[in-house]
């Protein structure tokens, strides 16, 4: 154990001294662009379809919306407001 923690040490005292730091990371993306995405307007379409099969087992409607850079890519609401009044409309999303 002692040999090992010397060897470890002279490894240190000894050792290069190069090195190279990470790269920087790269600049996010513009929310515009994410949006505009075909793989993205893609999952936000299987999260509609997704949401609006759920909301008609749930008693009350649901909101959803999908935010990227505190922008708002998608929001919707589905269900109704009350569903035991089919005369009302689905929840509204805020814009």
């Amino acid at each position: 154990m002692l040999r090992v923690l010397l060897l470890a040490l002279l490894g240190l005292a000894f050792g290069d001294d190069n090195y190279t730091t990470c790269p920087p990371r790269p600049p996010a993306a513009s929310g515009a662009a994410v949006a505009a995405d075909p793989g993205v307007q893609a999952a936000l379409l299987s999260v509609q379809a997704l949401l609006k099969a759920k909301a008609g087992t749930l008693p009350t409607g649901l909101v959803a919306t999908v935010v990227y850079d505190q922008q708002v890519l998608w929001s919707g609401g589905f269900g109704l407001r009350d569903k035991f009044s089919a005369s009302k409309a689905a929840p509204a999303p805020v814009h």
